[in-house]
């Protein structure tokens, strides 16, 4: 098995941040690796639960603000089992 070599470059200004980061980590190169094959393993959806989270917060404000809720939900979603699972996509 052949050994593959990556490697990037970082700001020293706008990134400092993450070099302190790694030079803390005792394997920078077992550091990286595992994070990606975490987010990876996790990342398949296009937003993060707290991105979710977020947009949720704004969207609901944004129909409460505006009386519009109850309507929307009617309007937009006949189908009980179509907002169920419209509402699990989004992880309400």
């Amino acid at each position: 098995m052949a050994r593959v070599t990556k490697s990037f470059s970082l700001d020293d200004k706008f990134d400092k941040d993450i070099i302190k980061k790694l030079d803390e980590v005792p394997n920078r190169s077992d550091y990286i690796k595992n994070l990606i094959a975490e987010d990876l393993k996790t990342k398949k959806d296009v937003f993060s639960t707290k991105e979710k989270n977020a947009i949720k917060k704004i969207v609901l404000g944004i129909l409460e603000n505006y009386d519009l809720q109850d309507k929307v939900t009617k309007e937009v979603i006949v189908d009980k089992d179509e907002k169920k699972k419209a509402m699990e996509d989004m992880g309400w």
